[in-house]
């Protein structure tokens, strides 16, 4: 849902380092829109004598108060150059969720807060089992290339949190990503707010899913190979070591080699 746009480096360098102060001007304002479908678009104004034409400002949406962020809490942010003396607008502003936020306008002596993004959409939000490594990545992908990507906080060395806010309702593929790991996939479809949600991913090879690597993988991989089991759609991803699309005998060889400590990974 976020719009892209080429920013040159000492405009990037003044949003960083002068959010610390703003003002406020009533001249200002931030306008929604409410495009239909659970969409919205926002238009932010700035009047301010001190706007020069010819000159470049940049707008930032960005969770939180504003003042302390991170590159995830960035809604949105565009440059432009003003057109006339004394006031700039930018239109169409779509931020990456509808979670709500606040509006800043920078290229004065300080970024100047013009006003909120009203929190709309659905928070999806729960708890991820993994065993180490990376904090995964988890999205959630819909048509039109609609993507959210979870805010992951480490809760152990096997358990993180994770939350989507500003989700517009639909169906979605939800997906987990991590190096090592066999990537999850699973199609939802978010139509209410949900917590406490729980999930898991496994790591290569771990086809008995209790997080290590031996030979009792092995001997389920074989199984299946022998037709005296069936694995899942997850499993055969997991037990897909050597990423060619099916399970062989090829995969129960490198998962030996990694058991034997001949290889180091997958």
């Amino acid at each position: 849902m976020i719009r892209n746009k080429k920013i040159v480096s000492t405009v990037f360098a003044l949003l960083m380092a002068v959010f610390f102060s703003s003002s406020a001007l009533a001249t200002s304002g931030v306008v929604e829109t409410d495009l239909g479908g659970g969409a919205w678009s926002y238009e932010a104004t700035l009047e301010d004598a001190g706007v020069v034409s010819g000159k470049y400002y940049a707008v930032v949406a960005v969770r939180g108060d504003g003042f302390t962020f991170e590159a995830s809490d960035i809604l949105y942010i565009e440059q432009k150059v003003a057109s006339k003396e004394g006031a700039i607008k930018f239109a169409n502003i779509i931020p990456k969720n509808y979670g709500g936020g606040k509006v800043y306008i920078t290229g004065l002596n300080s970024p100047v807060y013009v006003g909120d993004l009203n929190s709309h959409g659905i928070s999806y939000s729960g708890y991820l089992k993994y065993y180490g490594g990376e904090l995964p990545v988890i999205k959630l992908v819909g048509d039109n290339n609609v993507e959210y990507v979870a805010t992951v906080t480490s809760i152990s060395d096997n358990r993180c949190s994770f939350r989507f806010d500003g989700v517009v309702s639909g169906d979605y593929k939800f997906e987990v990503s991590s190096a090592q790991y066999a990537t999850f996939e699973e199609d939802l479809t978010i139509d209410s707010t949900a917590t406490n949600v729980e999930k898991s991913i496994y790591k290569l090879g771990d086809v008995t899913r209790d997080g290590i690597i031996n030979t009792a993988d092995i001997s389920k991989i074989i199984d299946s190979i022998l037709l005296k089991i069936s694995l899942d759609d997850y499993e055969k991803e997991v037990a897909d070591v050597n990423r060619d699309g099916r399970v062989s005998m090829a995969d129960v060889s490198r998962i030996m080699d990694y058991i034997l400590r001949k290889i180091t990974n997958f």
